[in-house]
């Protein structure tokens, strides 16, 4: 689910109260309603927007006047503040904490927070990665301004004093019931508070329980400011948020997004092997196609390439008749009109392939030698291989020759 659908989604509380879990639905536009009445917080149905309110004995309140009213200095000076008390510089992790600056009625040079730390010994099974975020219990309640509310918070009772509507102190009590020692531990807490100019001048509680009228009057005489009893409201979401996330919890979180991200990469490179197994299988199948085709072309175009070769075959059977250099008649025409008007004659011609042959008769045979001088070059048999022959000389001053040449389109033999 990306940031946009989280933050639209109908938001949920996981709040701790008397003596069970209760699971709400917060949205936007509507009153809040109670999901689940009582429950697991680790089997709670949860929205992309859920969050735990941590209880009240997993956390540590401090309440801190800081000398300062620059806000951008306040982070440096509560780190100060829990390298004072051994917090911070160890060798395990910086603790998880929270602060919140309290407005001031009136301009001073110190500035008042109110800082919440996680205790290393919180509930491991309130360790849940399905929580978006983690807030103080307190935080998320919708407390009376300006006065004390106690209520019962699973099995502890808890005491928490607001200025405004937010809580500035809140404390897990050791008395579990409504007695002298409850009103004594209320009463150090004030007294506390009071030294340190936290506590209004004029305090006042609010207890969110039935208390029978006997144990009202005790605690009334015993604390000496006015006590009340109610029903507790619906809760809230407190602003601005916080996110006390325990470190095993944001380390969960951390190792789902990379699992997400590298299953995502997985899906990417499984997408693009498929589509190139496709593209493959594409391909051949148009090649295969493509295949066919021309087969079936080529059948088709079988009798007109049988008919194109036939009339190859037959003008390639003529090309001795129609082509001059390479016509008989021609040859011997050439051969004859380069022969004198006496003195040679010829006795033979014959033209076999590229082989041309002429025999004859020359007399003197002087006749001869002007006579194959005269054939070796003429423009006609210009290229033509000779091979030369000595004539035969008679009794009679007649020479009989032969002249034999190759015509220059005749291959040559290759030994």
């Amino acid at each position: 689910m990306s940031g946009q659908e989280k933050k639209n989604a109908e938001a949920c509380l996981a709040l701790p109260f008397d003596g069970h879990w209760e699971l709400w639905a917060l949205p936007r536009a509507a009153a809040p309603r109670l999901r689940v009445p009582q429950g697991d917080p680790a089997r709670f149905p949860l929205s992309a927007n859920a969050t735990l309110a941590l209880p009240t004995t997993a956390l540590t309140c401090l309440p801190l006047w800081l000398l300062t009213s620059d806000a951008e200095q306040i982070p440096g000076m509560i780190r100060l503040q829990l390298e004072q008390r051994g917090l911070v510089g160890g060798e395990g992790p910086e603790p998880v904490h929270a602060f919140r600056i309290v407005p001031q009625d009136t301009h001073a040079d110190r500035s008042l927070v109110l800082l919440v730390l996680l205790r290393d010994d919180a509930p491991n099974d309130l360790c849940r990665a399905d929580f978006q975020r983690f807030d103080a219990a307190p935080r998320c309640l919708n407390l009376p301004p300006d006065q004390y509310t106690l209520w019962r918070e699973l099995d502890r009772l808890v005491l928490a004093l607001t200025r405004g509507r937010d809580p500035i102190f809140f404390q897990p009590l050791c008395a579990t019931d409504p007695s002298i020692d409850l009103c004594t531990e209320i009463r150090c807490i004030h007294m506390s508070l009071a030294a340190q100019r936290i506590a209004p001048a004029k305090p006042s509680l609010t207890i969110w329980a039935g208390v029978e009228p006997a144990a009202l009057e005790l605690l009334q005489h015993e604390l000496g400011f006015p006590v009340t009893t109610a029903r507790r409201p619906p809760p809230r979401l407190p602003a601005p948020a916080w996110n006390i996330m325990p470190h095993a919890v944001r380390a969960e979180q951390e190792r789902r997004k990379q699992a997400k991200r590298t299953s995502g990469i997985v899906a990417i490179a499984a997408v693009l092997y498929l589509l190139g197994i496709g593209a493959f299988v594409a391909h051949i199948a148009l090649l295969k196609k493509s295949v066919e085709a021309s087969r079936v072309q080529l059948h088709v175009d079988q009798p007109a390439v049988e008919r194109i070769r036939d009339a190859a075959s037959r003008w390639n059977a003529m090309e001795l008749a129609l082509d001059p250099q390479l016509n008989p008649l021609e040859f011997l025409l050439q051969a004859t009109d380069a022969m004198a008007p006496e003195g040679v004659r010829m006795t033979q011609f014959q033209l076999s392939g590229y082989k041309l042959r002429i025999e004859g008769e020359a007399r003197p045979p002087t006749a001869f030698v002007a006579y194959r001088e005269h054939i070796e070059h003429h423009a006609f048999f210009s290229g033509f291989r000779w091979e030369r022959a000595e004539p035969v000389i008679e009794a009679n001053n007649i020479a009989k020759f032969s002249i034999q040449g190759s015509h220059p389109y005749a291959p040559t033999d290759k030994k």
